[in-house]
């Protein structure tokens, strides 16, 4: 992929010689040209078109320029504030990016109509990648273009003084490596809403949502740092039947001189049996049985996942932990000292040892915290969910957790995606089919056994 041609009239220019920029005073080819040679000039000395007969007059511009070379018309001569790629103080600009033809542009269609008065030239690396941004929705309007390789990563560039600050309504990002991201803000200094992209998948859109339209002041670009556990996939690990098709069965019966005692109630799920059962058939290389039904009411596979179960519930020190995520505020809290909440805990607490966990080969067991589930009522314990981690993806400030979920059989799509940039505030963790969590945290407690109970016996 390549950047984007801009908008062209037709019939286009006559060839023109490699590094030539021609400008035209009115919507023809032939009307007070104005041409310069790139080989005049240094590259990145901004030179002055002023007090000549087209400053402020061009209408068109042909060019042809070496691929990877580009040339800036700018509306103002000024001094360079910072970096080659850094518009301040410029007005309004457009990037002529070279393909090794001549090419047109119609500079009503840019918004560069009757003010360019300078230019300055340089070469750019374009395999680092680019994102192109635009003045109006479905790539309209005065455009500019950052080149990566004009930034240094990881670090915060402030758009402020660019005339496309605070302008930007449509974003493509064709030529962005699948390795990088970019990332979006508000605000120069990076608080308030953010908005993320990276190469690889989407390669443009033409409506910035997020709250960001009109908004974008900053920033930031970085690699993308994805990690998955060796080999695992809920397609293949994980059970063909789903938690929510168990019968209306108790979990346990326990047999006394009085009577049956009869605990729990199969119906209402047994995701923590499902899922530490699904890690031992990982960690023991088993594949599961490949039943769609879940198995009958006291027979081995069953009585198998029920004691998983109560593994995952760790009495009395497992449930106490997750009493005490279940009162927590959302967002951190002080009073005095500062109690942090669900937000922060999740963020920066549970998800490194998340990564941790995945970094090192193994899937990890999660604690969800579900809206029902957030309750001051012990009896709404149940209403919270266990679910499997074995992947993720850090894209700038969003953060994809891969899970295989019991509820979603063997499904390789689900995923928990958040922010990470506020963590002392209520964050909004949304699972690709459930909706908004409240925040999780991993099940460390986890000790393999033999799944032999819910194993395919051919495995």
């Amino acid at each position: 992929m390549s950047i984007s041609l801009l908008r062209s009239p037709v019939p286009g220019p006559q060839p023109l010689p490699s590094g030539t920029v021609v400008l035209y005073r009115d919507n023809n080819w032939q009307s007070g040209p104005y041409r310069f040679d790139v080989s005049s000039c240094s590259s990145g000395t901004i030179q002055s078109i002023v007090k000549t007969a087209l400053q402020d007059q061009a209408t068109y511009a042909a060019y042809n320029l070496p691929v990877g070379m580009v040339v800036t018309l700018m509306e103002h001569f000024a001094s360079r504030a910072t970096s080659i790629g850094d518009l301040r103080g410029f007005g309004r600009c457009v990037d002529l990016v070279g393909t090794g033809q001549t090419q047109g542009v119609d500079l009503i269609a840019v918004n560069m109509n009757d003010c360019v008065s300078a230019y300055f030239w340089r070469t750019v690396n374009l395999d680092t990648g680019a994102v192109e941004l635009f003045e109006h929705e479905n790539f309209n309007g005065n455009r500019n273009v950052i080149f990566l390789s004009e930034w240094k990563n990881n670090v915060i560039n402030p758009m402020t003084g660019w005339w496309l600050e605070d302008k930007v309504s449509s974003i493509k990002w064709s030529t962005l490596r699948k390795e990088n991201s970019v990332t979006f803000f508000a605000n120069a200094n990076a608080s308030g809403p953010s908005y993320n992209i990276s190469g690889g998948s989407n390669t443009s859109s033409n409506s910035i949502g997020a709250g960001l339209n009109d908004t974008i002041s900053a920033f930031r670009w970085g690699l993308r740092d994805t990690r998955l556990v060796n080999r695992f996939l809920p397609s293949v690990y994980g059970f063909t039947f789903k938690n929510t098709s168990w019968p209306h069965v108790p979990d346990k019966v326990i047999k006394t001189p009085f009577g049956d005692i009869k605990l729990g109630d199969a119906a209402n799920g047994l995701c923590g049996g499902m899922v530490f059962a699904v890690r031992d058939l990982y960690e023991n290389q088993r594949l599961p049985i490949s039943s769609p039904t879940p198995p009958p009411a006291d027979s081995t596979a069953f009585n198998y996942v029920v004691d998983r179960l109560f593994d995952s519930f760790n009495i009395p020190a497992g449930v106490t932990k997750l009493y005490d995520w279940m009162v927590r505020s959302r967002h951190d809290v002080t009073p005095i000292i500062t109690l942090r909440g669900l937000s922060w805990m999740t963020i920066m607490d549970a998800m490194p040892k998340v990564r941790a966990f995945i970094d090192s080969g193994h899937p990890c067991p999660l604690c969800l915290i579900t809206p029902n589930g957030w309750s001051k009522n012990i009896g709404d314990i149940g209403k919270n969910h266990v679910v499997l981690a074995y992947g993720y993806d850090v894209n700038g400030n969003t953060t994809t957790v891969r899970i295989y979920d019991p509820n979603e059989g063997k499904r390789d799509d689900i995923t928990i995606t958040f922010n990470t940039s506020s963590p002392d505030h209520t964050t909004d963790f949304i699972h690709s089919t459930r909706g908004v969590l409240y925040g999780f945290y991993e099940m460390d407690w986890y000790r393999v056994r033999n799944p032999a109970p819910v194993a395919n016996p051919s495995s």
